[in-house]
């Protein structure tokens, strides 16, 4: 009895961080795409982010590790200028900032791809 309840508990746990999230828009005045597309999955025993950025131009997405505790998420995307997030997962969305930095979170809703 107590194995089942800690199958229930362990997979309530994983469909409040996994998920689709995004705030990545069309720019019309610039012709820009500009935001953040996080894709949350749970595979083999760990969660996954497959990650987007877009500063103008889409970056090609890149799949890491995410580090879970409750509602809070961590993870981290290497290249020029290495940077680690830190958000915590709602029903509405994903409130993710820059680990260190003083900016307010940027709110990415909980809902489907901007790519649709």
């Amino acid at each position: 009895m107590l194995f089942a309840l800690s199958l229930i508990c362990s997979a309530a746990q994983r469909q409040k961080v996994t998920g689709f999230f995004t705030n990545m828009h069309y720019v019309p005045e610039a012709g820009d795409v500009v935001g953040m597309e996080v894709w949350i999955v749970y595979a083999r025993g760990n969660f996954y982010a497959c990650v987007q950025q877009a500063q103008g131009e889409p970056e090609p997405p890149v799949v890491v590790p995410v580090e879970v505790s409750g509602t809070q998420v961590r993870f981290g995307l290497r290249g020029p200028q290495p940077l680690a997030f830190i958000g915590t997962v709602s029903k509405a969305g994903l409130a993710l900032s820059i680990a260190g930095s003083k900016q307010p979170p940027e709110i990415l809703k909980r809902q489907r791809s901007w790519w649709k």
